[in-house]
This record gives structure tokens, sequence and C-alpha cells, in this order.
């Protein structure tokens, strides 16, 4: 049971998941290594954006993490491979906190 966290390191590309503090997984991602750090809640949660953009995650900050092989235009966007991007889709709720780190 969750909720769930994530940690986001765009230096090393990687999303990594906790569960109460304890490791729980680690995913690939494809982001803007500047991206500017913090702690951030979920705002919404679509399966699909109004640009077709699948399995989207809006976050307090204004950035989202979605589906995405390349990397995002926006730098505050953060992709998932397919498959990778359900499956964090699905763990993540709105009481989750996702925290950038530099």
């Amino acid at each position: 049971q969750g909720p769930f966290d994530a940690e986001v390191q765009p230096d090393s590309q990687t999303l990594t998941l906790f569960l109460d503090g304890l490791y729980a997984g680690r995913f690939k991602i494809n982001a803007n290594p500047t991206m500017q750090p913090g702690e951030f809640g979920i705002v919404n949660k679509s399966a699909q954006d109004q640009m077709d953009r699948p399995y989207w995650i809006s976050l307090s900050n204004g950035a989202a993490i979605y589906e995405s092989e390349v990397v995002p235009t926006a730098g505050s966007e953060i992709g998932l491979a397919p498959g990778e991007a359900e499956e964090v889709f699905s763990i993540l709720s709105a009481s989750s906190k996702i925290r950038i780190l530099r």
C-alpha cells in the first residue's frame, strides 16, 4: 500500500520510487539535466493529456511526467519509456511527493 514517493535525478536520468523511505524501484527517464530542484505534489493524473501524450502526471511546480521515448522539449517535463510510464502512473497517487534533486 502507498503512498509511494519518487526522487527524480536529472543528472543520472533516473526516477527512483520509495515506500515509507525504502527503495521500491528505479526507472530510466528522459529529462533536461537543468530541472529546478524541490519537492512537489501531484495535482492531476490523466490517461492522456490534450496533446495525446499518454500517462500524464502534472506536478505542483508545473512539471509533468508522461510517456515519451525522446527528451521532452520543455525543461520541466520528464519522459518515461512505454510500459514503464504506465507502471509509474499506476503507482503514484495524489498523496505522493516528487523530489527533484540536483
